[in-house]
């Protein structure tokens, strides 16, 4: 956590394995007043960062996130991810503006083995940020689980071949 709080010239609240919703509720109104990070991390091999679209501009957190993921490539840390969100304390709310910044695939996917066949692969939600954008021919951001199978739907009334891969983000 160091290099990173040395790098953004932030300081950090948590530092610790916690639902995501629930630090935000705990560490908002600080992370507003000071414009320290909230990072967190969950089940899976991922190092995250929250912060308010109020408090730190979009590009800022997306920005430093970049930053932070060569960092923690020694530790083989599989995703960064930008957890905005917006509200006033007890009352915040993550945003759809989410992203994620994957360790590259340490060998060539399926994806990219299709795409060098010719066929088309669509990513949909998060799946272009998970695959660190390899083999992917086209990608549609969602904003829940309603919008992913609305323009799932959509897709598969346009798409003639090639694989249609998707993340229902709600679910994941």
């Amino acid at each position: 956590i160091d290099p990173f709080m040395h790098a953004t010239a932030r300081g950090v609240l948590g530092n610790k394995p916690a639902s995501g919703t629930e630090i935000i509720q705990e560490r908002g109104e600080e992370h507003q007043r000071t414009g320290k990070w909230i990072v967190h991390t969950s089940a899976g091999s991922v190092f995250q960062i929250a912060a308010h679209e109020a408090t730190v501009p979009l590009e800022t957190l997306y920005g430093w996130c970049r930053t932070a993921r060569p960092l923690l490539d020694p530790w083989r840390v599989a995703r960064v991810i930008a957890r905005p969100f917006v509200g006033t304390p007890g009352q915040y709310t993550r945003t759809y503006n989410r992203k994620d910044y994957a360790m590259p695939p340490p060998a060539p996917t399926v994806l990219e083995r299709l795409v060098a066949a010719g066929v088309p692969v669509i990513g949909v939600g998060k799946i272009p940020d998970i695959f660190d954008r390899r083999g992917i021919t086209e990608e549609l951001h969602t904003e829940g689980n309603a919008d992913g199978i609305a323009r799932t739907a959509a897709l598969l009334e346009r798409v003639e071949h090639g694989l249609v891969f998707v993340n229902l983000v709600d679910f994941d």
